[in-house]
C-alpha cells in the first residue's frame, strides 16, 4: 500500500477519534488479511485481532450497538473478497436491523462494484449512520505482528447474586430445567438492568439465530452486560463451533442456554477452549448452575434436559454449584461408575443390580462436561473405575493421564448388563 493512502487512512482515523466525545470511543475491527493497511499503533488497539469475515463483522455490530448509546464510532476494515461471504452479508443486514448510527465499513480492494448490494441493504456511501467507503491499495499484503487474542473486558457485578449464595427465585422441584429457565431469567432480568436475555430483549429477539448473531452477542457480553441467549430448541450448534472456539480464546463471557438434546457430542465440544459446558440433572441443580453461570465472567454453555430420567437425591435448598464438580448419585467402595446425562439410566440400573449382589458401586454423574470433574475421583477407594461410553472414556483417560488411576470403558450402545459384566471382570483381576 502506498505511503499516501496509509497516511490518509491514519489521518482519518485520528480525526474520528478526536471527534468522538467521552464516554464514546473509536472502535476498530480489522480483518487480519488487510491489517497491513493500519499503522502499528492502530493494529495494537484493534478488537478481535486475527478474526476475519462475518465473525469479525458480527462482533463489530455488538460493539456498535453499545457505542450507539455512548455516541462512539465503530470502523470495520474488510477485503473486497469478504463481501462474497454469506456471514458478511448476514452481518451487514444485522447492522441495519439494529439501526446502528455510527458505523463505517472500509472495503480494502480494487473492485468497488462488489459493494452495490450493501447500498440495497440500507448502507450509504455518504453521510451518517451505516457508511461504506473504499480504499484502493495494491493487492499485495505485508506481514503483520501476531494477533493478540485475550482482551480486557469490562466486568459485570450483579447485586442479586452474592458469592456462594443462590437468588430467591422460584424453584419448583416438580418441574424440569428446560421449563423453569424462563422464570429464573425473567426474575433476574427484572432486577438487573445489566442482564440482557437476548431471546426476549429488543432488538435481538427479532434476529434469526446465526453465527454472526452469536459473535455480536459475545462482543456485547464484553461491554458491561451479562448476556444470556436461549438458543431455539432444535438449533444445531455444529456450524457455530468455530466461532465458539474463537469466543472462548478471547474470553467473551456470553452464556448460551440450549436443550440438552441439541448439545454436540463430546469430540466436537472438545475443540472448545475457555468454555464451561454444564448439564444439570434436575431442577435444583439447574438453578444452582444458572446462578454460577450468571456470576462468572467466562463463556458458558448450559444444556438443559427436558425430562429427568431417574430420581436423584434432592438438591439441598440454597446450595451453590461448585464449578468443575460432578454429582454423586451414590458412593461405593468396590467400584465407581462414571456417566453423564446420556448414560445416567444405564449407570443407575447397573449400580442397583450390583448392590443386590453385594457389590456396592458409586455413581458419579459428570454434570460438568468441560472441564471434567477429575477432582471428584481423587479420594475414592482403590477399585475399578468404569466410564460409560467411548467418548466419555477417551476424555477421562486423557484427563487422568497424570494420575495413578486407570479408567475402563463400556462401549457405546451399552446397557446396564454390559456395565455389570465389566465391573465384575475388573474385580476378578
Amino acid at each position: 500500500m502506498s505511503h499516501e493512502l496509509m497516511q490518509e487512512l491514519s489521518t482519518w482515523l485520528e480525526q474520528c477519534a478526536t471527534e468522538t466525545i467521552f464516554p464514546g470511543r473509536l472502535r476498530l475491527f480489522c480483518d487480519e488479511r488487510v491489517a497491513h493497511v493500519l499503522s502499528a499503533p492502530q493494529r495494537a488497539i484493534a478488537n478481535w485481532q486475527g478474526a476475519t469475515d462475518g465473525c469479525l463483522f458480527g462482533a463489530a455490530c455488538g460493539a456498535a450497538f453499545m457505542e450507539n448509546q455512548r455516541h462512539g464510532h465503530v470502523v470495520v476494515l474488510l477485503p473486497t473478497r469478504a463481501l462474497q461471504d454469506e456471514q458478511v452479508r448476514g452481518a451487514a443486514h444485522l447492522a441495519v436491523r439494529l439501526a446502528l448510527k455510527k458505523m463505517t465499513l472500509v472495503i480494502v480492494g480494487t473492485d468497488v462494484s462488489d459493494s452495490d448490494w450493501l447500498i440495497e441493504a440500507g448502507w450509504s456511501r455518504i453521510g451518517g449512520g451505516l457508511v461504506v467507503s473504499h480504499l484502493l491499495p495494491p493487492t499485495a499484503s505485508f506481514a503483520v505482528a501476531p494477533a493478540r487474542l485475550r482482551e480486557e473486558h469490562q466486568p459485570v457485578h450483579l447485586a442479586s447474586l452474592l458469592p456462594g449464595d443462590l437468588p430467591a427465585w422460584p424453584v419448583d422441584d416438580l418441574s424440569v430445567p428446560l421449563a423453569s429457565i424462563a422464570d429464573w431469567l425473567s426474575w433476574i432480568a427484572l432486577r438487573e438492568p445489566h442482564v440482557v436475555v437476548a431471546d426476549i430483549a429488543t432488538p435481538w429477539r427479532n434476529v434469526a439465530p446465526s453465527a454472526v448473531l452469536l459473535a455480536a452477542l459475545a462482543q456485547l457480553a464484553s461491554e458491561g452486560r451479562r448476556v444470556c441467549w436461549r438458543v431455539p430448541t432444535g438449533t444445531s450448534l455444529f456450524p457455530w463451533l468455530a466461532v465458539m472456539h474463537d469466543i472462548g480464546r478471547r474470553g467473551h463471557g456470553i452464556k448460551l442456554i440450549v436443550a440438552a438434546r441439541d448439545l454436540p457430542n463430546r469430540p466436537q465440544l472438545a475443540a472448545l477452549t475457555g468454555w464451561w459446558v454444564l448439564v444439570p440433572n434436575d431442577v435444583g441443580e439447574a438453578a444452582a448452575m444458572l446462578a454460577f453461570t450468571l456470576a462468572c465472567d467466562d463463556p458458558v454453555l448450559l444444556a438443559l434436559p427436558a425430562a429427568m430420567p431417574v430420581p436423584l437425591p434432592t438438591w439441598i435448598a440454597g446450595q451453590a454449584y461448585l464449578p468443575g464438580s460432578g454429582r454423586w448419585l451414590c458412593h461405593g467402595p468396590q467400584a465407581t461408575i462414571v456417566c453423564d446425562y446420556r448414560t445416567l439410566i444405564a449407570a443407575t440400573q447397573a449400580a442397583t443390580e450390583l448392590s443386590r449382589e453385594g457389590i456396592h458401586a458409586g455413581v458419579l454423574i459428570c454434570s460438568t462436561l468441560i472441564p471434567l470433574p477429575i477432582g471428584d475421583l481423587d479420594h475414592i477407594p482403590p477399585a475399578p473405575i468404569i466410564a460409560c461410553g467411548n467418548d466419555l472414556g477417551v476424555a477421562w483417560s486423557s484427563a487422568m493421564i497424570d494420575r495413578d488411576l486407570s479408567i475402563s470403558t463400556v462401549d457405546d450402545g451399552m446397557n446396564a448388563q454390559a456395565i455389570i459384566e465389566l465391573v465384575k471382570a475388573k474385580r476378578r483381576r
